[in-house]
């Protein structure tokens, strides 16, 4: 029997934080309880998902080394249902975590969750913003206290599998196709070789240095030992429920995750580590040259405070300088474009080193509430135009789905694909169609 994460999660969701919650929410404590059942397993569901990829491994691994998902929540669960700002900036949060396990599927979670429960959409909503960072806190503190990697984290989300179909809600297969977590898995195992070594068992033990492989394995077990009693006792203690039946249980975890250890080459653990660092730091030549030419780094206030690290020729400061300027009226041909947004190739799928400039388009869209916008994509003329349309549609909405999921309104923006119209550049040169394969903002209101 492996650690079960649904159970250990479930166990802090007491009387007390569903009555809490109920209050909160303006719900009944039965609606709110079959919430929880369904949320929690489809929020480790969608994280299960996004970490089939590389770039969704180190999108969630960058999210659970935040200082916010350290577990401190789970030290009083009932707090999250106080009001006031506690529950407006975890309101906000969850929002953004949403967004980034979710992406457009969002609005079909909440569905999922309002008809599993009998809740009303924005009690969904709320209660699933607010539980979002529960679980990445209970990951995080988990990865922290245990010592574990890359590789052992995944190793142990994935594990999660069989428990996880079994408690999904209905419908969770045609809202978000979470109808095979088997198949997600051995999708993963396709996509992170290479960069991520986890096995599909009951473990969750790190991977181990090469150099000290020999003298670590020996003593392994009892230190699992260790680190899972240290484990269970601290969730005994932050959720405030002494329940026998979950430690008997986490008695027998032990035995059995001594049992299915398994060895992780040194090599592998080796390759997981220079694999992440290669895939989020590793831009392509002609964009680092790019970067460069955006000039100085430089701090600007926005006028809510918020203080940017951004380029001095960067599309946040002409952004900023143009909604300040109030000679320069909105019209339908004034673009800015984006200039440290990278994609994978062929695809929608952002890469983690766009997150800086995402984060900072969110900041100024957030300094002034008052401002609309509109992203377009582009592409080049090469291959089909309607397969390009599409691209550059699918890219333009990827883009306002991470600002959605940033804390952005979704009624400020609009997106659009423009294929390889409006091109900027020759496309008869490598280098103009590089030019040409871009995304742009134009503000709408201000």
């Amino acid at each position: 029997m492996n650690l079960q994460l649904l159970d250990l999660l479930k166990n802090c969701m007491t009387e007390e934080v569903i009555s809490r919650a109920s209050a909160f929410l303006g719900e009944g404590n039965t609606q709110t309880g079959k919430a929880v059942d369904a949320i929690l397993p489809t929020l480790l569901s969608g994280i299960m998902a996004k970490a089939t990829t590389v770039t969704g491994a180190n999108s969630l691994l960058n999210m659970l080394n935040s200082q916010e998902n350290n577990g401190s929540i789970l030290t009083n669960p009932a707090g999250m249902f106080s009001g006031g700002d506690t529950s407006n900036t975890l309101l906000r949060n969850g929002s953004s975590v949403l967004g980034n396990i979710f992406g457009d599927n969002v609005g079909e979670a909440i569905e999922l969750i309002a008809s599993a429960s009998g809740m009303r959409k924005e009690s969904s909503n709320n209660l699933l913003c607010l539980l979002a960072p529960v679980v990445l806190g209970m990951l995080g503190k988990i990865k922290a206290d245990n010592g574990l990697n890359a590789s052992g984290l995944l190793a142990l989300l994935f594990s999660q599998k069989d428990s996880l179909q079994a408690a999904l809600p209905a419908g969770s297969d045609s809202l978000l196709g979470f109808d095979n977590l088997e198949q997600l898995v051995k999708t993963a195992q396709t996509n992170l070789s290479g960069t991520y070594n986890f096995a599909d068992n009951h473990t969750f033990n790190s991977a181990q240095n090469s150099s000290a492989k020999s003298k670590s394995m020996g003593r392994l077990p009892w230190l699992l030992v260790v680190l899972l009693a240290v484990l269970l006792f601290w969730l005994w203690r932050s959720c405030g429920k002494e329940n026998t039946e979950a430690l008997n249980q986490g008695a027998g975890q032990v035995e059995q995750t001594i049992n299915d250890t398994t060895q992780i080459t040194g090599e592998a653990s080796r390759g997981a580590g220079e694999g992440a660092d290669i895939v989020v730091n590793r831009a392509s030549q002609s964009a680092q040259n790019t970067w460069k030419a955006l000039g100085n780094f430089f701090t600007k206030k926005l006028p809510n405070g918020v203080e940017l690290n951004i380029p001095e020729l960067g599309v946040e400061n002409k952004l900023i300088t143009f909604i300040e300027d109030k000679t320069k009226p909105v019209d339908k041909t004034t673009w800015f474009e984006f200039d440290r947004l990278l994609f994978e190739t062929g695809k929608e799928v952002l890469k983690p080193e766009s997150q800086e400039q995402l984060k900072n388009i969110a900041e100024i869209l957030k300094a002034y509430p008052n401002v609309n916008i509109k992203i377009g994509g582009y592409t080049d003329n090469s291959g089909d135009p309607k397969v390009n349309k599409k691209l550059s549609e699918d890219r333009a909405k990827r883009v306002m789905a991470e600002l959605t999921g940033l804390g952005i309104q979704s009624t400020r923006m609009d997106a659009e694909g423009y294929g390889d119209q409006h091109p900027v550049a020759s496309n008869d040169t490598p280098e103009g169609r590089e030019n040409n394969r871009r995304v742009a903002i134009r503000v709408t209101k201000k």
